[in-house]
């Protein structure tokens, strides 16, 4: 059995409202027997580890995470799948043998966070239950069908993303596992995905430009500073070295699509992470009806890879930081 992703094999990718129809065909195409039955299937990806992992941290991750040997490999983690029913929304359909999708159906339980403001946008896996006429039973590629990078490529992936510059592409990585340590090739799979990647990974998709994956500290190669190294108070104050309150407009000094790179050496955390700089996020927009209107505030929104995938939150959420933003070299 196999699933036709409309008439292109591969990976779908598509903006929120078009039609993705997925067909499920005998191998090289072929129709299915009259009076054969499908059930659609998703296959979703633990946020986290849901068994196996070590009880302090449920992280998938590839590498040390803090101390003194942070960042140091140590090899690929398994990512944890489960197969569900397929849940239908408004932007999701059956129809006959064929599913049509023109948006990410609502995310389970697992996957939601208050603060997601792109419903519809993200990444999704499916599979296909066929019985056929003789009672026989048949699946598509499904859970059981991985390699050390996590799902395979046979595993039918649709992406929808919300528009089609750099924030929109980079919404099609909700529900993507974030994966500390992530390597290029799962970053290319879309299967893990660490805070840089996952944005270098959205401005390729944007671009069609073979960037390289990076660090924070890579970022650089690829981005210009357009501001000095300032602090966000707990209060959510923007201060400069000095500790002067500082005001970026938004629209003039700073704009939607700006990343901002954080470190957290001065939040007062157990955590040792000896990097300069530790994480690193997009700016989505001015929160005015809490923080001051068009100015940069810690009620901004920032959308970044948290522990448990691509999720919109206000820069107060990351404690009292320092930070630097940087915007994509043209």
């Amino acid at each position: 059995m196999e699933t036709e992703r409309g008439a292109r094999p591969g990976p779908a990718d598509a903006q929120v409202g078009e039609s993705v129809r997925l067909v499920v065909t005998q191998r090289r195409g072929r129709a299915l027997p009259e009076g054969s039955r499908v059930r659609w299937l998703r296959v979703a990806p633990h946020l986290q580890h849901a068994e196996g992992a070590p009880e302090d941290d449920p992280t998938y991750s590839n590498a040390v995470f803090g101390g003194a040997d942070h960042g140091k490999w140590v090899g690929m983690d398994t990512i944890e799948y489960r197969t569900e029913p397929m849940g239908l929304g408004r932007h999701a359909r059956i129809e006959g043998n064929a599913l049509v999708l023109e948006g990410a159906p609502p995310p389970t339980w697992e996957e939601r966070t208050p603060s997601r403001s792109t419903p519809m946008a993200g990444t999704l896996w499916l599979a296909a239950e066929v019985e056929l006429p003789d009672g026989r039973r048949l699946r598509t590629a499904d859970q059981d069908d991985t390699d050390r990078l996590g799902l395979e490529s046979k595993v039918t992936r649709v992406s929808f993303r919300a528009g089609e510059g750099f924030v929109g592409w980079l919404s099609a990585y909700f529900g993507v596992p974030y994966v500390f340590g992530s390597t290029p090739a799962q970053s290319d799979r879309r299967v893990g995905i660490d805070c840089a990647d996952v944005l270098v990974g959205a401005r390729r998709s944007q671009t069609g430009r073979r960037l390289g994956y990076t660090s924070v500290r890579g970022m650089g190669r690829l981005a210009d500073a357009v501001s000095d190294v300032l602090l966000l108070d707990r209060d959510g104050t923007i201060r400069d070295a000095e500790g002067e309150p500082v005001s970026l407009r938004w629209g003039e000094a700073i704009q939607s699509g700006d990343m901002l790179a954080i470190d957290y050496a001065n939040d007062g955390s157990d955590v040792v992470l000896p990097r300069a700089w530790d994480h690193i996020g997009v700016l989505l927009e001015d929160h005015a009806t809490e923080g001051a209107p068009g100015i940069l505030d810690g009620k901004d929104v920032l959308r970044h890879m948290s522990l448990r995938g691509l999720t919109d939150q206000p820069l107060t959420a990351h404690g009292r930081i320092r930070l630097r933003i940087w915007r994509w070299k043209r």
